[in-house]
């Protein structure tokens, strides 16, 4: 008999900045995504959400690892700044904004609005339910019988 290892769950990081509204913002954001909720949330997305605060603040392998995605995904930006012939400013030295949410199963960086934590949100709603809809497995017999009774006296009824 195989063994299946359990996937492990993506993890999201909230740097959150109690300063700044958009930070409080952005973690209600999170956690409303984990919650299910027939009319506004009936696919909610599986991720552990680890907030931290300024006292703690970020590694400095974190911090390189952040810098490197907001650099890779920048450099479509430094492109099209040389082309338009206006100035581009690396990731590197800029100061970034509140909120900064990171996704670290998906290299993704999302940091100033809430759009990008958004975008981020719904590549993983995709993934997740998609995965889980491909696995679907068919009605037991019993499940199949109910549905079908249940059918059946609502007709009838």
């Amino acid at each position: 008999m195989p063994i299946s290892w359990p996937k492990p769950r993506n993890v999201i990081t909230l740097f959150h900045n109690p300063s700044a509204d958009i930070s409080f913002s952005a973690m209600i954001l999170l956690r409303q995504a984990q919650l299910y909720d027939r009319e506004t949330n009936p696919r909610p997305v599986a991720f552990d959400l680890d907030v931290i605060e300024p006292p703690t603040g970020m590694t400095m392998d974190q911090r390189r690892v952040i810098d490197a995605v907001i650099g890779y995904q920048n450099q479509d930006g430094a492109e099209r700044a040389a082309k338009n012939g206006t100035h581009f400013t690396p990731a590197s030295t800029v100061n970034i904004a509140p909120p900064l949410v990171v996704s670290w199963h998906t290299n993704e960086v999302a940091t100033g609005s809430l759009e990008p934590v958004k975008e981020i949100l719904q590549k993983m709603r995709e993934k997740q339910w998609s995965i889980q809809e491909k696995e679907k497995l068919p009605p037991t017999p019993w499940q199949d019988f109910t549905r079908r009774v249940r059918a059946w006296w609502t007709l009838h009824d």
